[in-house]
Parts: structure tokens; sequence; C-alpha cells
């Protein structure tokens, strides 16, 4: 009986203790107003001495607090404080706090405090960064936000919808790789391409170029876009609608919510749709002059260009559970309608011809730290199904006023039998496994691997006329093997950053090839593989002032189209190299409390350079043809003169020079030494923006956004070609925008009125492709949370 007393007691003394420990206990969350989670901030009870700094997840947890009053501060760099009296009486609390962002906005780009963009910002290897968190309420295009940054050319083909290609530091096309949320946006389908995405479901852009980071798992040749989408922690609906010239209308939706009170599980749904008619103004084009079928320049409306396209995503999930930090299955799907209102140049336009796109994707990501947060995995797994159709049968030949002429042949995009019609199912499967590991407080070591599996199969009926055979029923393969490892360091009290990188590839595809009349040759294998490596390092030559230098030998393997072909205009090509390039960055930053300075220097020597090169008529397929050297320098420069005014330029010089040809003579050795055709080599970028806060009501917002680019005339042929008067240009562009915006009280409703190219500039692109004018957009919005 004793025993049982001693027993009873002892439990009770247990309770007693358990309970007093944990009475006076205060936990909670601490996150922006976005819904990022901010890490690190300070949390102090300002007359007790107690205190603790929140965890990565914005997590945070204070015992043994004495009873009554105490004043809690939440303080972090870049955000408003925040202080609140709490009366604690033997019970845990759950306090979570929202931190206000102390922000100054550069037209689309945000400058602020340590916010985890700025944070990647001052890494070393110094990439450009881009939050859309105040572009939500306008119309400007993600393709427009990223061409305002220094280093980056936008070269597109014409309005929305249209291709996009990308130059960065002089390397651009396939070079330059594109991802969403880490993935390849090659494996995702055209839904996801930049020139299709809406800004309302992106939280950041970042741009990598010339050394990449391991984490990617990128063969990437000239550097990286990584669109990092919104995942705000908390309950939300986002609904808008814009409206504009050529009959363009984009609509957004996206909405998340959280299922249990703990805030961990949760479904988040987003979605676009965008259609526009591209029916603007094309200038000096041949139109019909007599009943004799004489030609003269006129203008007139671009007339098989329309563009529609449809985007929900659906994702399921949990999150700050014990076995994962964050645990989902995403699902997709993408639906595309395309015109082609010509080929790769305007001469002559196409009237029937257009394409169709679908996609359905499937992943499962898991990311999970330890307890002592020194070990951090991420897995992802996915599943992509691409269908792509491309319909050319018109016996047709248009001119740009409507004008028909009937011809022999059926398709306008070559010299075919039928035309072309081919209808391809296109099958990847990839994988990305990421391990981070601190190994000391100094030292943090990275392991990545992505893997990516695609088989290509279809039917081409009306092109098997011209091929003798239908290629397309030979199912055709490629595979990809990427395992990389970094070695992050910090030396002299993290005054010097250093990340030492080693990258391993490897490539193999199974391909279709045809001979020169076009018929089956052979099904070829073809494997390369390879080593790259490099290292950046940062250094703080003050608290203002630091340095960034970084080399990388980089490589590219061919993709899907480049092999197989687009099943188009271009045929396949079995034994293409992989391409190579030494890049060297190099540059200085300043930054002082309300104003940024960077000025930095590139070099790239390319070999082995993937070309599109003619092969027969109508046909052409991509050859390694040439090698190619650039040097260049950027600068940038970023001030807020007054709190609600900040004024943002930049400017970029590169010139891209020959330095080696093939051996098959497809470019003539005499060009060496000359500048690469159809590259821009000085573009600049300006802009402004001003806030009037409670200009019509309390706590709304005002915002008038100017932003400009030029770029200066360069040539379409070889620049040692024919005297410079003579020789084919694309001249100087100089093409202004404005929008005016306004923002509801807590940012619940928006309006937004957009003018592009205000001026009506003549504004031109690849091969002298005409650019809209000027146009006009009206984007409504509502956010509620």
């Amino acid at each position: 009986m004793s025993n049982y007393r001693l027993l009873i007691i002892a439990v009770f003394l247990l309770s007693y203790c358990s309970s007093v420990n944990g009475q006076n206990t205060v936990s909670g969350r601490i996150t922006s107003e976005t819904g990022e989670r901010l890490a690190f901030a300070s949390v102090h009870i300002s007359d007790t001495g107690i205190g603790i700094n929140s965890d990565e997840q914005g997590g945070y947890t204070i015992q043994n607090i004495p009873d009554g009053k105490h004043k809690l501060i939440i303080s972090s760099i870049g955000y408003h404080n925040i202080e609140k009296v709490i009366f604690f009486q033997g019970k845990p609390l759950i306090v979570n706090f929202v931190l206000k962002e102390k922000t100054s906005t550069l037209d689309e780009v945000v400058v602020a405090g340590k916010s985890q963009a700025q944070k990647i910002r001052e890494i070393a290897y110094k990439p450009e960064v881009v939050e859309l968190e105040n572009t939500l309420i306008k119309t400007t295009p993600v393709i427009d936000v990223i061409g305002q940054l220094p280093g980056v050319s936008i070269r597109k083909q014409g309005g929305l919808g249209s291709d996009a290609n990308i130059m960065l530091n002089g390397i651009s096309g396939k070079g330059v790789r594109t991802f969403i949320d880490g993935i390849p946006v090659d494996l995702l389908g055209q839904g996801f391409q930049l020139n299709n995405l809406s800004s309302n479901i992106i939280k950041r852009i970042e741009v990598y170029k010339g050394v990449v980071p391991v984490t990617f798992g990128a063969d990437a040749l000239g550097g990286v876009i990584n669109v990092v989408t919104a995942n705000r922690f908390k309950n939300y609906l986002d609904v808008s609608y814009s409206a504009g010239s050529w009959n363009t209308h984009q609509t957004t939706i996206g909405l998340k919510r959280y299922l249990d009170k703990k805030n961990t599980l949760f479904i988040q749904m987003d979605g676009f749709f965008n259609h526009s008619d591209n029916d603007y103004w094309m200038y000096d084009v041949d139109v019909i002059a007599d009943n004799l079928g004489n030609t003269k320049k006129g203008d007139v409306r671009r007339f098989n260009d329309a563009f529609t396209s449809h985007l929900g995503r659906f994702q399921f999930g949990v999150q700050q559970v014990s076995w994962a930090d964050d645990f989902r299955l995403m699902f997709s799907f993408s639906k595309s309608k395309k015109e082609w209102q010509h080929g790769i140049s305007a001469e002559l336009p196409w009237g029937e011809v257009y394409s169709k796109n679908q996609n359905v994707n499937g992943v499962l990501s898991w990311k999970k730290k330890s307890s002592d947060r020194k070990l951090k995995f991420s897995v992802m797994i996915g599943y992509n199904f691409i269908n792509e159709k491309f319909i050319d049968v018109s016996d047709e030949t248009y001119l740009w006023d409507g004008t028909t002429f009937p011809k022999n042949n059926k398709g306008e995009s070559g010299y075919y039998i039928d035309g072309r019609t081919p209808d391809i199912d296109i099958d990847n499967i990839f994988s990305r496994a990421t391990i981070d590991y601190r190994l000391a407080d100094q030292h943090k070591i990275n392991f990545t691997s992505f893997n990516s599996y695609e088989q290509i199969k279809g039917e081409d009926k009306a092109g098997a006329s011209t091929f003798k055979k239908d290629i397309y029923t030979t199912p055709q393969k490629l595979t990809k093997i990427f395992i990389g490892t970094s070695l992050e360091s910090s030396f002299f009290e993290n005054k010097l950053t250093n990340i030492l990188s080693g990258k391993y590839y490897y490539g193999k595809s199974h391909v279709v090839s045809l001979k020169i009349d076009n018929s089956i040759d052979r099904y070829i294998e073809n494997r390369q593989q390879t080593l790259g490596y490099g290292n950046v390092f940062k250094y703080k030559i003050s608290s203002k002032i630091s340095a960034f230098a970084g080399y990388e030998y980089a490589v590219r393997l061919p993709d899907k189209s480049e092999i197989f072909g687009d099943g188009i205009t271009i045929g396949p090509s079995a034994n293409l190299k992989l391409e190579e390039s030494h890049n060297i960055n190099f540059g200085i930053a300043k930054k002082n409390e309300n104003s940024e300075l960077s000025i930095n220097g590139f070099y790239r020597k390319t070999s082995n350079k993937i070309f599109l090169s003619a092969v027969s008529q109508g046909l052409s397929a991509y050859l390694n043809l040439f090698a190619t050297e650039t040097k260049g320098i950027e600068g940038s420069y970023t001030i807020n003169p007054l709190n609600n005014f900040s004024i943002y330029a930049n400017a970029t010089w590169q010139h891209t020079t020959l330095k080696d040809v093939d051996v098959f003579g497809k470019i003539d050795a005499r060009y060496i030494g000359a500048g690469i055709p159809n590259t821009p080599y000085l573009f600049a970028n300006f802009g402004a923006s001003y806030t009037f806060e409670n200009f019509l009501q309390k706590n709304s917002k005002t915002i008038i956004n100017y932003n400009n680019n030029y770029v200066n005339e360069f040539f379409l042929a070889w620049e040692n070609d024919g005297t410079n008067a003579s020789k084919a240009k694309i001249p100087t562009q100089f093409t202004h925008n404005t929008s005016i915006s306004y923002a509801f009280p807590k940012d619940k409703y928006s309006l937004s009125l957009e003018c592009r190219n205000l001026t009506n500039a003549r504004a031109f692109d690849n091969y002298k492709v005409q650019k809209p004018g000027r146009s006009f957009y009206l984007k409504i919005r509502m956010y509620l949370n």
C-alpha cells in the first residue's frame, strides 16, 4: 500500500512539474504579408531578457515565461517591427505575426531588405532576381519583365504566344534553359513557356548568367531562368481579367485553402486563359497592285496569327509535419492553338497553317530537413505527356492583302507533295534528387542528380509522300543523366564565399536518319558523355562593396527538337555533338541605403555551336557548324531619391565573333573574325515609378510606371559582306511603355491601364519580323485572403 501511495505522489508531482514547466509558453509563426515564412526573425520579450530567433520556416517557441503582462517585440531586417502586449496566466499560447515589408518599387523590380529574393541576389552566383508581387495588378507580359534586366535581350516573332528567343550575355536560344519551380520547361510542354505564363501565378524570377548552380541539374550553356510560382502560406483567392488591343483577352485564377486548423493540409489551384487575334499592322509588305498579279508595297493587318491557350494546375499536399516539410502532388493540363502567319522570316505570309499542343503533367515532390537543420533532402518524380499537331495542307499561295494564287503542291511551309500533318506523341519521365549537408559552420556540400527519358512516336500521313515513309511510326528515344556536386565554403569571418562545383553529363539517343532525298536511311544510336566544372566566389570588400568572379566549363546536350526535328520544317540530326563553352563572369557591386550600382564583365568561348542549316529545298536540320567568342560588359543602377519614387537604368554591350568553321563548308572561312549576323550588340533599359499613397482613399495606392527599351541597329548579314550602305540591317529601335494602376484599400481590388509602344515606333526582331505597334490594355484584379 505504501508503494502504491508513493507511486500516486510521484505521478502527481511529475504532472505538476510538467504543467509548471510548460504553463507559460508562446509559439507561432512569422510571415510576410505575401505569406513568405521569415527565417531568423527576432522574437524578444522586452522586460525579461528572454528571446529567440525563428527557424527557417518562420516558427518560434519560447518557454518558461513569468506570469503577468509582457511585451513581445518581433523584428526582421527589411520589415517593420511589431510590438504586442500579451498576458500570461498559466496557459500555452499560439500567436502568429505578419510583418509588413519595407520596400521601394523599381517598376517590376522590388528592392527590399533581407527578403528571400534579396538573399538570393547576394549569393556568390550573383543572379538577377525579379519579384512580381507589385506587377500582379499590371498586364505586362512575363517575358517583357525579364527583358528589362541587364545583359538580357528578348527576341520575339510577334504578339501574344509567339516564339521568344532569350539571350543572356551573348548566348541565346537553347543554350539558355528555363525552369518552372526547378523543373525544365521543355519537360512540361508549351503551356508553361515564358511567352504563355501569367504573372499572377509567379512569385519571383531568378536569372543566372554564365555560371549555373548544381542544384538545377541543368546542361545549360549560357544560363538559367528559374520561375518560382506563388506558394502563399495562407488561404486566398486571386482572380483577374484583362482586355486589350488586337482582341486580346487574358483571365487568371488562383486559390489556396488549408483543410485543417494547424494549416498543414492544403489544396491549391491556379490557371489562366489567353487569347489574341494578333492582327496588328504590317508596314511596307507586298500587296496586289493590278489585275495582272503585280505587287507593290502597302500596309495591311496580319490575318492568320490568332493564339489561344488554357492551363490549369491542381496541387494537394501537406506542410510542416513530422515526416515532411513539404509534400505535394501536382497535376496540370494545358492546351493551345496557334495560327502561323509566316515562318522564320516574314517575306511571304501563310494563310491556313496552324498547330495544336496538349500537355498532361503529374509531379510528386517531397522535402525534409533534419531536426538540427544540417541535412536537407529534396526528391521529385514526374511524368509528362505531350501531343503536338501541325496542319499545313493548303494548295494556295497567299499575299499580305489576303490575295491567293493556286499552286501545284500542297503546304505553305515548304515544298512538299501533299503538305505536312505530323501528329506526334511525346512521353517524358524525369526525376531529381538533391541533398544538402552542412559539414561545419563554414562548409556546405550539395549533391544533385537529374535524369530524364523521352520517347517520340506518331504519324504524318501527308508528309509520308515526301519522306517516302512515315518516320514518326518508328519510336525515337532520348535519355539524359546529370550528376553534380558542389562545396560552398566561407572564410575570413564570412567575407569570402567560394563555391566549387563538378558536373557529369550523359546523353543517349535513338534517331531515325534521313538521306538527302528525304528517304529513310537507318536507325542511329548516339552516346555522349563528359565532365563540367566551375568555381565562383564573392568577396565583401566592405559593408557596402562586394566583388564577384566565376568560371565554368559549361556543356549542353542536344535536345529533342534538334535531334528528332520539329515535325514541320526541321529534319532529324542523329549525330549532333554536344556544345561546349568556357564562361567567365566578373564584377563589382556597391549598395547604399537608397541606391545600388553594379558593373559586370563577361567572356564566352563556345565550340561545336549547333546551328540550323538548309539540307535540301524546304527542309532544314541542325548541324555543329562553328565556334564563337563573346566579350561584353553590362552595368545597372537603381536609386530611390524619395520614399515613393524609384529609378533604374541598365545597359549592355557585347560582341560575338566567329572563331572557327566546320569542315562541311556551310559557312565560309572568310567570315572568321566577323560579327555573328542577326545579333544585337548594344541595348539598354530605363524605368521610373512613383507611388501616391492615400490619393483617393485611405490605405489606397496609385502607381505610375514608365519604362523604355533601346536596341541599337545591327546587321542581318555578315558585317564584312558588301559596303555598309548596302547591308541589310535591323534599324535602331526605341520603344516606350507606361501604365497607371490603382489599388483599393488592403489591396483587395485593383485597376490598371497600360500602353505599350507609346509612340507607335517601328519595332523589329529576328530576321526583321515586325512587332506590334501602339496597344492598350486594361486589367481588373480581385485578391481576397
